[in-house]
């Protein structure tokens, strides 16, 4: 059984729509400031406004999760584990009901099977997976997919249930 899996913080992006709640990651910017912020020594909203903040982006899973999916069922995936920002179910963290919006869990349904930010350093150039998303470190993008090598070698990987390693 061939799978994967991805994390919100990490792929979701959208972080303003829907109803969703600010959270710690989206205050994490990407730079020379990230630890200090991380630490408490600095206010995130008191940065420049050119600062990247790759949480907040991701990859935008949450608008091409579609397109990301089909390229997964392509590769042969037959489990995928994801999660959703829980400050998307609850935006404050204190309702007593959750989000509507964010319990539509209609847009959500993998270990970088696509390429996902960087969780300890917040870099997009730190390349991880089967697809390659169009986005660099400063926040140029077009987020255009393109399907790695690797993507390829796995799908038979997959197929051949492990014997064409």
């Amino acid at each position: 059984m061939g799978g994967g899996a991805i994390a919100a913080n990490q792929c979701e992006g959208a972080w303003q729509e829907g109803g969703r709640g600010k959270s710690n990651v989206d205050m994490i910017p990407y730079g020379q400031h990230r630890f200090d912020v991380s630490r408490g020594k600095i206010n995130p909203e008191e940065l420049p406004d050119d600062t990247i903040f790759p949480a907040r982006m991701g990859i935008d899973f949450y608008h091409r999760y579609k397109e990301d999916i089909k390229l997964f069922a392509e590769m042969g995936f037959k489990v995928f584990r994801f999660s959703i920002a829980w400050t998307r179910i609850f935006p404050k963290g204190d309702e007593e009901k959750p989000n509507e919006d964010g319990v539509d869990l209609l847009g959500y349904t993998m270990w970088g099977c696509i390429d996902l930010i960087s969780a300890s350093s917040g870099e997009m150039s730190k390349r991880y997976g089967f697809v390659y998303v169009d986005k660099d470190d400063e926040g140029k993008e077009t987020l255009c997919r393109k399907k790695k090598k690797s993507f390829e070698w796995y799908k038979n990987v997959i197929a051949s249930n492990g014997e064409n390693i």
